[in-house]
């Protein structure tokens, strides 16, 4: 994969997490913006794009779901793949609704790079 032209996207409400994952990918070669609020998330792949989005299944009083429908909307033409970090404690029952693969938090940087990689061919 051509990580260099991969776009990612990582919003989560923990700064530190934003900050861990865009620190590993983007020293991967992914071109990563990491965000803490939901609003600017939205603006930012409405206006710029990406390929993939990583987010928490729940920012602020946003669901998952939600912001992955929001995003879709702001980029009918090209809408990203999302991929759902869900805490260990919830029940493990496979992609949560509205996002096209699930990894558990804390990530493990091997799974987010096999779920990048199996989504990014075709939003890329």
């Amino acid at each position: 994969m051509e990580a260099a032209a991969t776009r990612v996207v990582v919003l989560d409400d923990e700064e530190r997490t934003v900050q861990v994952l865009a620190s590993w990918l983007g020293n991967l070669g992914f071109v990563v913006h990491g965000f803490t609020s939901v609003e600017n998330a939205i603006e930012f792949v409405s206006r710029e794009g990406a390929d993939v989005v990583l987010t928490a299944s729940h920012v602020a009083n946003m669901g998952g779901a939600q912001i992955a429908a929001s995003m879709r909307d702001a980029r009918r033409a090209s809408p990203p793949a999302f991929v759902a970090m869900t805490p260990q404690g919830e029940s493990a029952r496979g992609v949560e609704p509205g996002f096209d693969g699930t990894v558990r938090k804390p990530c493990a940087l091997d799974t987010l790079l096999t779920e990048i990689s199996r989504l990014a061919p075709a939003h890329g």
